[in-house]
């Protein structure tokens, strides 16, 4: 069986869904966190995250960009649909949330007035739109909280974790149960995975950690 290292920042951010991916499908790997302008040589583009295979026979298969991993993994374990036409769905629904959490991280970076512009353009048309459509794709199968059939897939980990990290990094509700019932209980879904609990107390811990050196830092 292949091992497996992840490597990103000290910080959740955009290889949560791979480590949730292989959390849920019994994999262990090896969580490795990078300091912030330390990336090492191994990385492709010299950016994080990236993912080092180890395989059975002694090879070495090195992925870089988190989409790439995340489909990668979510292909060879059996999370991205069972035909060609089910991968093409759950990819759409995997772009659509990325193309959010990008908005979000960059809005996330800004300072000052260019913040506040992009803050309100997010909040007021870009969360919106996102709730939309999916809160329409989720009702259509049944609102149970998964986007095909009754099952987990990529699409739920990754829109999950983007949510969990939104609602955590702006201060805010600004995913709920009243204002997104059908996205709700996708989350709820993805947090109450039954081998996730571990790992999420790992993780909000970190996100605390980090949100306190933040905190700190624009203090002075």
């Amino acid at each position: 069986m292949s091992t497996f290292e992840l490597a990103y920042l000290e910080m959740p951010g955009r290889a949560e869904a791979a480590k949730l991916l292989l959390i849920s499908a019994g994999i262990p790997y090896d969580n490795t966190d990078i300091k912030w302008g330390q990336i090492p040589e191994i990385a492709p583009f010299g950016q994080v995250p990236y993912m080092v295979e180890e395989k059975e026979d002694g090879t070495r298969f090195v992925l870089g960009e988190s989409h790439a991993i995340e489909r990668y993994l979510a292909r060879k374990y059996g999370y991205l649909g069972k035909n060609l036409e089910e991968t093409a769905y759950l990819e759409s629904i995997c772009d659509n949330g990325g193309a959010m959490a990008d908005k979000f991280f960059g809005t996330f970076m800004l300072e000052g007035e260019a913040k506040e512009k992009s803050t309100e353009n997010f909040l007021q048309v870009v969360v919106p739109k996102y709730i939309k459509y999916h809160e329409e794709i989720l009702t259509k199968n049944g609102t149970n909280g998964y986007y095909l059939r009754d099952e987990f897939t990529l699409a739920e980990f990754l829109n999950a974790q983007m949510i969990r990290l939104i609602n955590f990094n702006s201060g805010k509700e600004v995913f709920s149960e009243s204002k997104c019932p059908a996205i709700w209980k996708l989350f709820q879904n993805v947090m109450g995975h039954p081998h996730f609990a571990n790992y999420f107390k790992e993780s909000d811990a970190k996100l605390e950690e980090h949100r306190s050196i933040l905190i700190n830092a624009r203090s002075k």
